[in-house]
């Protein structure tokens, strides 16, 4: 890719069980850059007015995805592979950002 942007991923775990995950892209020129949260098939996600994402399971939240980055968030489907040849529908959340690098995309997923 054009100014040769590198990717580093920072994965951080609280006693509490919550994860912080922080996206850097560094280099140069403008890039979209894009972070991907994918659930299992049991699970839905919901985006709510204020930029949280809600897990749901069987209507229960059970987990809240915070995004610490001005981002588009999408929430769109993709693929869970149980097992060879088998695939089931899954939602992803997506964290998307535009611009000159660097770039940072940080979220926190917290249990509910």
């Amino acid at each position: 890719l054009k100014g040769r942007p590198v990717h580093e991923r920072i994965i951080e775990i609280d006693r509490e069980g919550s994860w912080r995950f922080k996206d850097n892209v560094a280099g140069s020129g403008a890039h979209e850059v894009a972070s991907f949260v994918h659930l299992h098939p049991g699970l839905v996600a919901v985006l709510g007015q204020d930029g949280q994402i809600s897990v749901l399971d069987g209507g229960r939240t059970i987990a809240r995805i915070k995004v610490g980055s001005d981002c588009d968030i999408t929430i769109g489907s993709g693929h869970y592979c149980p097992e060879f040849g088998r695939t089931e529908s899954s939602a992803v959340v997506t964290m998307r950002r535009t611009g000159r690098l660097p770039v940072s995309i940080e979220y926190l997923i917290e249990k509910a």
